[in-house]
């Protein structure tokens, strides 16, 4: 009987944890975002990489049109990150090359608004 107890309260534990944001990478070369689309959940943050030969700037509008210019990156430098709070359709642009495009999905995630 004690063991049936012991299961119970660890699978409520494991079911009461909290979720966590995942931390993604999209990597920039051939002037060109690799992949050009990608699905995350809310809260997940998309790091950028610049592996090109040059400088690029990563520009990321929301479901409402608003416009966040989450920085330039020199070549092989540090990475930018930018933080996906609300579900919806983003948009991800390098504003020195317009045609580097991506495309990110943001869904819920109920989990993490409980």
């Amino acid at each position: 009987m004690k063991s049936h107890w012991m299961y119970l309260s660890v699978m409520a534990g494991l079911l009461a944890s909290p979720t966590y944001a995942a931390e993604q990478t999209v990597d920039q070369t051939n002037s060109r975002f690799d992949p050009t689309s990608v699905t995350i959940k809310a809260g997940d943050t998309l790091r950028f990489k610049n592996s090109d030969a040059y400088t690029h700037n990563v520009t990321v509008t929301s479901p409402l049109g608003e416009k966040t210019d989450a920085g330039m990156e020199k070549p092989q430098e540090a990475t930018v990150a930018y933080k996906f709070r609300d579900p919806g359709q983003y948009m991800v642009r390098c504003t020195i090359h317009p045609m580097m495009k991506l495309s990110v999905t943001v869904e819920s995630d109920s989990a993490m608004k409980q």
